[in-house]
């Protein structure tokens, strides 16, 4: 049986096949039958069904970060940075010491993580 291991907010935290009728899972987990790809989906807790993880419109214009949701985590790292804050909804300007290639990271449950790569210089 394949089955999806996932927590209390539908976050898919392991999928896998058993011979055994059903997997025991811990630690708070729920388990359904099924398969499905974390990154691009997650479980509605109250039905338990599979539904798509809405994608973030996260563009870098050349000089910020803009479509951040207020209350996404931004992390940013690079030559001798690594930052983590929460946005406020507003475009997010970035002015580097340093040049170098940076990458973003932008978060926020249930929508599917954004990366990129920014070359300063």
């Amino acid at each position: 049986m394949d089955f999806i291991l996932y927590d209390a907010a539908g976050r898919i935290v392991a999928v896998g096949h058993t011979s055994r009728a059903e997997p025991t899972p811990s630690d708070g987990l729920q388990y359904r039958s099924g398969t499905a790809d974390a990154r691009t989906e997650y479980i509605d807790t109250a039905s338990g069904d599979i539904l798509p993880r809405p994608a973030l419109a996260v563009a870098w214009d050349g000089s910020a970060l803009s479509g951040v949701p207020d209350g996404a985590e931004v992390m940013i790292s690079g030559p001798g940075v690594r930052n983590t804050f929460t946005a406020d909804g507003s475009d997010i300007e970035l002015l580097f010491a340093a040049p170098g290639r940076y990458r973003y990271q932008v978060r926020l449950w249930p929508y599917q993580d954004v990366e990129g790569w920014i070359d300063a210089g």
